[in-house]
């Protein structure tokens, strides 16, 4: 199964990017994501692919110091040549990262962190890299209304009668999942956790979290698109950690 790392994977997402629900996607997360800052003077987007929130980021925080990076070396072409002016690193959130402890006043990871395989490692090296009292803002499928405890469907009487599909919830949430997420008809290796995994495993890194937002549209749509499915359930949570006063060291 592909990862960012394959062309074909890169392709897909870009392709999902450009399409009508990429664009509302990234529109509400970085609505939210906005509304939570409180003017970092350094900021990671850790995980940046194509770069697209590291635009906006430099276009509405003209006083912040503004860095990025990401495991993917095809991702990290098309986000440099976007914003050259920043410096955009070629990591795995998963190793030892370069940069200084303490250095960051907020960390992003942004729809970024389902994607990775060992949660101890990231939010213990994110932890690091963070003052006290430094914040993490990540954006995750929300795993209530994402796949795979959850799927629209449609029986063959909506087929018949051209109604929408809605959603069933499915599977039991209880364990965590190795899955295929889908961008524009391409499948791309990811994970599901449980929401208390992410606190949890956040927590044992010193990072509490202390705000939660459910992302919604606020406005409906006539097509079945993520607009209509986004007004009617929270497909995207948004969390906020901050960094408390404790000694943590990398194992």
């Amino acid at each position: 199964m592909p990862t960012y790392k394959d062309k074909i994977a890169v392709d897909n997402y870009i392709n999902f990017l450009n399409s009508k629900n990429g664009k509302i996607q990234t529109g509400l997360l970085f609505k939210y994501i906005k509304n939570t800052l409180n003017k970092p003077k350094k900021i990671l987007d850790a995980g940046c692919g194509s770069g697209w929130l590291l635009e906006k980021l430099k276009n509405e925080l003209t006083e912040t110091e503004i860095f990025g990076c990401d495991y993917s070396s095809e991702l990290l072409i098309i986000a440099k040549n976007n914003n050259s002016e920043i410096d955009i690193r070629l990591l795995d959130l998963e190793k030892n990262l370069p940069y200084e402890k303490n250095f960051f006043d907020c960390i992003i990871m942004n729809m970024v962190v389902q994607d990775t395989n060992n949660l101890e490692k990231v939010f213990l090296n994110i932890s690091q890299m963070l003052k006290k009292d430094g914040e993490l803002i990540i954006t995750i499928p929300n795993p209530y209304y994402s796949y795979p405890i959850a799927e629209w469907k449609r029986s063959i009487v909506g087929k018949i009668l051209r109604l929408k599909p809605k959603m069933l919830i499915k599977k039991s949430y209880n364990q965590h999942l190795s899955i295929n997420r889908e961008f524009a008809n391409g499948k791309i290796q990811s994970n599901f956790y449980p929401l208390e995994t992410y606190i949890n495993t956040a927590r044992n890194s010193g990072l509490i979290i202390n705000d939660y937002n459910e992302i919604k549209s606020h406005e409906d749509s006539i097509n079945f698109d993520l607009k209509y499915q986004s007004f009617r359930y929270p497909l995207i949570l948004l969390l906020k950690f901050k960094k408390q006063d404790c000694p943590i060291d990398i194992i």
